[in-house]
């Protein structure tokens, strides 16, 4: 893989994190984000009309653009579970599995994790995952 491509897929994965779907034109090797299906666009009529020529864009040209979906729920969950499979300490790592188990597992997770001394890591491998999902979809490996 090289640079260019390195920038690109860090650059998607971050569109990703936001809640951004995003699509790749293979011939100009440009990305376009768009709200995900998470974000309701009839809700705001400026930002429907701000992301409306993009829309056409990909429509028109749809064979030469790759789709790469925000994560959903159930891939999310997974990255969170195997951020907790790789925490070293077993006390932090058996509080993070009992709140992936309990009611509202992703509020409570970001809120645990935020005021701990794996927060750095915890973005740094949520970032790993989605670039590693970005160059799996673009065949990049």
């Amino acid at each position: 893989m090289n640079t260019e491509q390195k920038k690109l897929i860090y650059a998607i994965a971050q569109e990703l994190d936001c809640g951004m779907d995003c699509y790749y034109n293979v011939k100009t090797q440009e990305f376009i984000s768009i709200p995900g299906e998470g974000y309701d666009m009839s809700m705001d009529f400026e930002m429907e009309e701000f992301f409306e020529e993009d829309l056409e864009r990909v429509k028109e040209q749809e064979e030469d653009f790759i789709f790469i979906k925000a994560p959903d729920l159930q891939t999310s969950f997974g990255i969170m579970e195997s951020f907790v499979d790789q925490i070293d300490d077993s006390r932090f790592s058996t509080q993070l599995q009992t709140l992936l188990q309990n009611k509202y597992p992703f509020r409570n997770f970001k809120a645990k994790v935020e005021g701990s001394a794996y927060r750095q890591a915890w973005f740094d491998h949520k970032q790993k995952a989605l670039e590693s999902l970005v160059a799996e979809t673009l065949n990049f490996n």
